[in-house]
């Protein structure tokens, strides 16, 4: 399937949903040491932008620290995506904590994009608010951990995240078995062959059982995948930029 957005959407000079797929690099860093190598390889890598995520993190003002370090800022070529989704685990970081980080990389322009979870509807709120006006990509996003369900309902999520004012859209779900990977493709298929949504979205299979979908994301529909630098980062539910390149190779390569 390919199809172009009506909205295409443009992040430090990469453009997403014009009709190249587009690859994310996400980290998952615990501490100021693994915050400050893994950004430094991620955008040294062959992503095409990079998402740093909160949820294992300590403290969120080091972090922004880490961001505003001088080698970050003077090396970023690439879209640094902060992800602020902590729902469907226990939160480590209170509300009040991610809506101040996302702000002060705001203003200071530490970062690109926001990705902000549907099932946190406060935060959600309350960053759009006091961003309005601002040169920033908004992403909105859930994650689900049982599995696609009913293909309506995940067709209406999706809308429903388009409607927030996201700029991007990112739907997660646990893939429980291939019927999930065959409802994902007809969710993404029926989504823009009726044009029910305008912007970029992606719409991604997690766990073992949804490698293949995530493998051939840009055939599925997906205007952007996700993948994670380092092994373990997620858990089973992502593969690593080298295990996705080495098995996109293999289904890809001309005989």
């Amino acid at each position: 399937m390919e199809y172009t957005c009506n909205n295409m959407v443009n992040l430090r000079g990469v453009d997403f949903g014009g009709g190249t797929f587009r690859r994310i690099v996400s980290i998952v860093p615990e501490v100021k040491t693994e915050a400050v190598q893994q950004l430094a390889q991620a955008l040294a890598g062959p992503a095409d932008a990079v998402e740093v995520c909160t949820r294992n993190y300590g403290s969120l003002s080091e972090l922004a620290d880490v961001l505003e370090t001088a080698e970050c800022v003077e090396n970023r070529t690439r879209p640094l995506i902060l992800n602020l989704n902590e729902t469907g685990r226990d939160q480590v970081h209170l509300e009040a904590e991610r809506a101040v980080l996302a702000l002060t990389c705001v203003q200071k322009k530490l970062v690109d994009a926001v990705d902000i979870s549907i099932e946190d509807p406060e935060l959600l709120r309350k960053v759009c608010d006091e961003t309005a006006g601002a040169d920033l990509c908004r992403i909105t996003s859930v994650r689900v951990y049982a599995g696609i369900g009913s293909e309506d309902k995940a067709a209406r999520q999706i809308i429903a995240m388009e409607e927030t004012g996201a700029d991007l859209i990112k739907a997660e779900y646990l893939a429980n078995d291939d019927v999930d990977l065959i409802k994902a493709a007809r969710v993404s298929e029926r989504l823009k062959e009726e044009s029910l949504i305008s912007h970029p979205v992606c719409i991604s299979m997690l766990g073992d059982v949804g490698l293949m979908q995530r493998v051939l994301a840009d055939r599925c529909g997906c205007d952007f995948g996700y993948t994670v630098l380092a092994a373990g980062a997620e858990g089973m539910l992502l593969e690593t930029e080298e295990q996705n390149r080495i098995m996109r190779e293999l289904f890809y390569r001309e005989d």
